[in-house]
């Protein structure tokens, strides 16, 4: 039984007992009040009588004419005259008349009428003694009014003061309730303070409480900044702020890696005439162009914003843009804002090269084309730009409004599969299968991967049918082969009213498959509605199912939301264990990472993991799982 439900018990109980005793009191005093002036009125009656009869003269039967109509005219019990010796001269007798109450109230509360005794003379001598017993029924009557008045009120007494105590007891319980709380949202790992309550008892506690929230806030906080600046060290330019060679080759690996990307275009930019300018005007006019040209590559062109830049060496930077929003007229833009800045420096240009990206492509081939763009850029002069050949494409379709007629048809028709990709633990045994969603666009074409059709699903408002349609077919194989499963939830479902509702639905009535499955949510789209994740989290977890971060750790800040959100997992990016073990910097950083994560319960995962001579470092920085091409159960 929870504490305040004791308390209430307990005041309950008092209340109840008080009540009790006081009716029992003022009952058993009220029947020792009336039985006591049931006795007066006895001895008063018998005084009187006996006054009455001494003046008869001795005469027998005046006597016992006066005793019969006394004992007509009032409410007797029995009036008898005794001689000296104790034998009965004279007595009248009426039988117990019953009171207006219940017989259990005359047998719990009895009212003995004690006997009013006097003597009787003449002259000098003694005739004998008068003994009076008067009816109790009236003293009974008024004893169980009393009684009942008394239970009326003492019930009313308890109840408004049950009403008051259960008023006083939400009132303590609401600061109880906080502190409860808080400390249900810590072992979450989520950082919540509360306002201190005014009972000091519970004060006290909601201040320790505070106190260690803040203490561990502050040292995450920190842990956090040294991460954040082994993260620079490790991925950025120190010059530029952006990636650096071995980082941005881990992120354009990635973008041809990973599904759930949608191909898109690399940017390639040369810096002409940088080392005419050195000599001219020195390291620190050098390095403020290059600062220049860097912050340009970051802006967003014609709305679009670039997922990530880099710098390749000392004149070549990079930048690569997603398929979605992509605009033929964004190479022109970048190089008119370049055009305008490099105005104060004589001498230096730039030429562009643009290579588009698809998913499946080989890293060199697609630096290769690059490269080979960015040399007809050079031979065609100052601010050229050049295409790279285009990579084989999926299916194409015509149209927004065909792209989504096809892929509801698909999901509708069945025309849909899941991938399965082991991921496996420490000790090399397979956890579960990762399980993305593969859509036939086309009636009897290939199964294609949601980086051909997820750009359009999410312009056209289909990914809630899709994330139903993912979990159905996890639930089912579940259901026929027992394995675990992961699958990929979009933050777009759980912002979308009456999603979650519907996936609850589903869950419970797949019953025991449901616990053996996990959500994985993007951490960078997620970023902007954390809220969606806890409330996720906080459904679902009563049904087994597990929920965790993917692509996370680009950002530090992707570890503050895992840690606050009270989620089980968190699975590393692809970029950050590319070619690990090369990467003496990136190992520091991803160490700390894994070694904060698990410090804070959660468990750490890495994704892509490309190369077999990568496994081991994977292990030795401490992940808990791993998955990617080099990765065998």
């Amino acid at each position: 039984m929870s504490l305040i439900r004791q308390v209430q018990a307990l005041v309950a109980t008092l209340i109840l007992f008080a009540l009790v005793g006081s009716v029992l009191v003022t009952t058993w005093t009220a029947r020792s009040y009336l039985q006591t002036q049931l006795a007066l009125k006895n001895s008063d009656n018998a005084q009187s009588l006996a006054l009455t009869l001494t003046q008869q003269g001795g005469d027998r039967g005046l006597i016992e004419l006066a005793i019969a109509s006394q004992f007509d005219i009032g409410h007797y019990q029995s009036i008898r005259l005794l001689s000296p010796e104790g034998g009965e001269l004279f007595a009248r007798r009426a039988a117990p008349r019953l009171a207006d109450v219940p017989a259990w109230f005359e047998q719990l509360v009895p009212i003995a009428s004690i006997p009013g005794r006097a003597e009787v003379t003449s002259g000098w001598a003694a005739i004998g003694h008068l003994e009076v017993v008067s009816q109790p029924v009236f003293a009974y009557a008024d004893l169980w009014r009393g009684a009942v008045s008394t239970t009326v009120w003492m019930l009313v007494l308890g109840l408004v003061g049950g009403l008051i105590a259960h008023l006083a007891v939400l009132r303590l319980r609401r600061p109880l309730d906080a502190v409860v709380a808080q400390a249900e949202a810590l072992s979450e790992r989520r950082y919540v303070t509360t306002d201190e309550p005014a009972t000091p008892e519970l004060r006290a506690l909601s201040r320790a409480m505070n106190t260690m929230v803040e203490r561990v806030r502050s040292q995450f906080t920190e842990q956090t900044t040294a991460l954040d600046h082994l993260r620079r060290v490790a991925n950025e330019d120190a010059l530029t702020g952006l990636s650096n060679r071995s980082h941005f080759m881990a992120q354009l690996q990635q973008q041809l890696d990973h599904e759930g990307h949608g191909g898109g275009r690399l940017l390639l930019l040369r810096v002409t005439g940088l080392a005419e300018l050195n000599r001219q005007r020195g390291h620190l006019a050098t390095d403020a162009m290059l600062k220049l040209l860097a912050d340009r590559l970051r802006l967003p062109l014609v709305t679009l914003v670039p997922l990530f830049s880099g710098r390749l060496n000392g004149s070549d930077l990079a930048a690569v843009h997603g398929a979605a929003g992509w605009h033929d007229a964004v190479p022109a833009e970048l190089m008119a804002r370049l055009g305008e800045r490099l105005q104060a420096y004589d001498g230096v240009s730039v030429v562009l090269a643009v290579q588009p990206l698809a998913l499946g492509q080989v890293l060199h081939e697609v630096l290769a084309g690059a490269d080979a763009a960015l040399a007809r850029a050079e031979a065609a002069g100052p601010f050229s730009i050049e295409f790279g050949a285009p990579a084989a494409t999926p299916t194409q379709l015509s149209g927004e409004q065909a792209w989504r007629q096809a892929i509801r048809q698909a999901v509708v028709d069945g025309r849909a599969r899941l991938g399965e990709f082991p991921v496996v633990g420490r000790d090399g045994q397979q956890l579960h299968l990762e399980c993305p969603l593969r859509l036939q666009l086309v009636p009897g074409g290939p199964h294609e991967v949601a980086a051909h059709w997820l750009p359009h699903a999410l312009r056209t408002g289909l990914m809630p049918e899709i994330d139903l349609c993912v979990l159905e077919l996890a639930l089912r194989a579940i259901a026929a082969d027992g394995q675990a499963r992961c699958v990929s939830v979009s933050p777009v479902s759980l912002l979308t009213t009456g999603f979650i509702a519907r996936l609850l639905a589903r869950l419970r009535a797949a019953g025991s498959p449901a616990s053996r499955l996990c959500f994985d949510i993007d951490a960078v789209q997620i970023a902007r509605h954390p809220e969606a994740l806890v409330e996720l989290g906080r459904q679902v977890r009563a049904l087994g199912v597990r929920v965790g971060l993917e692509h996370a750790g680009e950002q530090v800040p992707d570890f503050a939301l895992a840690a606050q959100a009270g989620i089980d997992y968190v699975k590393l990016a692809p970029s950050l264990v590319h070619e690990l073990a090369d990467q003496t910097a990136r190992q520091q950083f991803v160490r700390g990472l894994v070694s904060t994560l698990r410090g804070l319960g959660l468990q750490v995962g890495a994704e892509g993991v490309a190369r077999v001579q990568d496994l081991e470092t994977v292990r030795d920085v401490g992940f808990d799982t791993w998955t990617g091409p080099a990765v065998r159960p």
